[in-house]
């Protein structure tokens, strides 16, 4: 739709015949239908092959990934905790970290160069997690009448990566939801500003190597390889408490209250003004608007004090001016550690830039872990190549006790279950993209059932009842055609990689299609031997004596 003095114009297409009621609904036109649906089919044809490669290839995975781990519990021999002379080869062990061997994080080690020692933990891993309390803009399309507008909402959230402000849309309508949503962030004053000494996000970090027992652990090996590894919880962040001390008090930082209308921004308004660009927007305590009396609508509708919310700094309880949030840098001069004990913050109370942060780790004290072991420390096993499958690398580390057996059973079943899930979605996937080829079929049948609909009564009944039918036959067609093409696919991989389990597969589906195919043709020469000694009375009753 063009757009013209800042307002959304919309286009009025004629349509004539049976599409009239079609384009009066805003549905798309029988040309946008077809050309859609062509598009569709495009999408089928790229995303099918690939379906069948994907479907293919996860069967390759499982097998030599089966394969490494055989191998594996095969030639591993358990060590002991205490076991002075280790021979290299490929060992299996369970026990303790040392906790002398544990790296000492503190905030240099995330690149929060502010806080520096303040806060200081020891583990084999470890994160910081930075988060800015910000606007966040959503939106929705709403039918105004006949027209699709698109409306806008506002909300303070904790985010941790930083939202550019001045992408935020400045119709009328966004504008008046942003200044109820966002009460603190006002034109002029600039978007959110990061901490330079904070990195964004979360950062995660690994120590170089730990000590378990009589061996070396290196951080790749810590990562898990084929197991989980020494994974950090972020479900179970560090207690801060013991560190206050050496931060700002809590009742020293910024704060800040909000007075603000218990009426939210209006609902209804002419449709114009939702889609209006407000140019150089000035605000005031009343709202949107100039700067005197009363604010109004950009499209006149009707006054609009009910919007405005004022922001005002005070007094605090404690005696003290509020201070005003200085956020070009983070650290113990700036900010505290809160009510809870694990979180470092720089406000009292939630308000636009105020940052907070958190310290995870990896809590766990033993190890189980099968590797190689070259002079005391630990190196991927190297698992030769067999049919189907090229060398691999394989390592595996679980934190907590556990057995061999229960170690290397826990593996395979974890194989198993990734394997099946993307079996499922494999065929899934087949179905969706040969359901897209047949797309032109149901734009058709569309835009038959647009014509139908202009039939007194049941026009409705009848396209709902037309589309619906052919809907369903086409489902159980591409179901059909999609997911047997995907386990033709899996057949032949087992076939290739496992020739006596694949071969067995394919024997018996062919046996299953056979009994099939000659239990129709029995069935058929049955009802044929009936109908003829049916006939042949008939016949020879005919006859002239």
């Amino acid at each position: 739709a063009p757009e013209k003095s800042g307002v959304l114009i919309p286009v009025i297409r004629k349509h004539h015949g049976c599409f009239a009621k079609v384009a009066a609904m805003g549905e798309d036109g029988p040309g946008s239908k077809m050309w859609n649906a062509f598009c569709s089919m495009c999408v089928g044809m790229v995303v099918f092959p690939l379906s069948l490669y994907l479907l293919g290839s996860n069967e390759q995975q499982y097998m030599c990934t089966h394969k490494s781990i055989i191998f594996a519990d095969q030639k591993s021999k358990v060590i002991q905790c205490d076991q002075p002379d280790l021979a290299d080869g490929i060992a299996f062990m369970s026990c303790p970290i040392k906790e002398d061997s544990l790296m000492t994080f503190n905030g240099v080690s995330f690149g929060a160069t502010g806080i520096g020692n303040a806060i200081h933990f020891k583990s084999a891993a470890a994160a910081m997690k930075a988060e800015m309390f910000q606007c966040v803009e959503y939106s929705k399309e709403e039918k105004i009448g006949n027209t699709s507008v698109k409306v806008y909402s506002y909300k303070m959230e904790w985010k941790d990566s930083l939202i550019d402000v001045y992408k935020f849309s400045w119709t009328a309508q966004a504008i008046t939801a942003r200044d109820y949503g966002c009460p603190g962030l006002t034109p002029g004053q600039g978007g959110h500003i990061w901490p330079s000494n904070v990195p964004r996000g979360t950062v995660q970090h690994y120590a170089p190597e730990v000590r378990a027992g009589p061996l070396i652990i290196d951080s790749e090996l810590m990562r898990g390889g084929y197991a989980s590894g020494l994974s950090i919880n972020f479900a179970t962040p560090v207690n801060l408490n013991e560190f206050r001390g050496s931060f700002e008090g809590f009742d020293q930082l910024p704060m800040t209250k909000l007075v603000q209308s218990m009426i939210q921004p209006a609902a209804h308004h002419a449709s114009n003004w939702y889609t209006q660009v407000v140019k150089n927007p000035v605000f005031t305590n009343a709202g949107a608007g100039g700067a005197g009396g009363p604010a109004s609508h950009p499209g006149g509708h009707h006054p609009a004090p009910h919007h405005g919310r004022r922001l005002f700094d005070f007094t605090n309880p404690f005696g003290h001016t509020v201070k005003t949030m200085d956020m070009s840098s983070v650290g113990p001069h700036n900010a505290a550690i809160d009510g809870s004990g694990t979180y470092v913050i720089t406000c009292q109370q939630q308000r636009i830039g105020c940052i907070r942060i958190q310290f995870f780790k990896n809590w766990d004290t033993i190890v189980t872990m099968v590797s190689a072991v070259q002079g005391g420390s630990t190196l991927p096993v190297d698992v030769p190549s067999s049919w189907g499958c090229g060398t691999d690398k394989f390592q595996a580390l679980e934190g907590g006790e556990e057995s061999k057996s229960s170690f290397f059973s826990m593996m395979e079943e974890s194989n198993t279950s990734t394997t099946w899930m993307m079996r499922v979605f494999g065929l899934l996937l087949t179905w969706a993209a040969v359901y897209c080829c047949f797309a032109p079929i149901a734009g058709a049948i569309d835009v038959v059932g647009d014509c139908i609909r202009g039939i007194p009564c049941l026009g409705q009944f009848l396209e709902d009842l037309l589309e619906g039918m052919v809907t369903c036959i086409l489902c159980v067609v591409s179901c059909g055609f999609g997911c047997s093409c995907g386990l033709f696919v899996i057949a032949v991989v087992w076939l290739y990689m496992r020739p006596l389990i694949g071969g067995g597969l394919m024997l018996f589906c062919a046996a299953l299609a056979a009994g099939a195919y000659f239990l129709g043709q029995g069935s058929k020469n049955k009802d044929s031997r009936n109908l003829v000694s049916e006939l042949v009375p008939m016949t020879e009753g005919n006859n002239p004596a």
